[in-house]
């Protein structure tokens, strides 16, 4: 009964119950920049904004991180390890 009170207010005509589901539109819900978390043996120490697209790029995330100010902080006169990559969710560091 809501429903169709609900339905009536917005002006449809007809049921709501025989009405079309909604479409779904994969292009509304991609956002266009992303924030991935860039971690130093374990510990976020910074976070890089990038275009969604590019998130699965590891050679452009590791060159951004390579002129990023504070994540060189954590890198000076350390050797980078293993570089742990998680596409579109994070890059780990394990630095010693």
């Amino acid at each position: 009964y809501i429903a169709e009170e609900l339905w009536q207010r917005l002006g449809e005509d007809g049921s709501v119950h025989v009405s079309d589901w909604p479409k779904f539109d994969e292009e509304e819900i991609k956002k266009e920049k992303i924030s991935l978390p860039v971690a130093i043996n374990g510990k976020v120490r910074e976070k890089i904004d990038l275009e969604s697209d590019r998130t699965t790029d590891k050679e452009y995330l590791m060159s951004l991180v390579r002129v990023n100010i504070k994540i060189q902080k954590w890198l000076e006169g350390k050797e980078v390890i293993k570089e742990i990559f998680v596409p579109g969710k994070m890059l780990n560091l394990v630095v010693r």
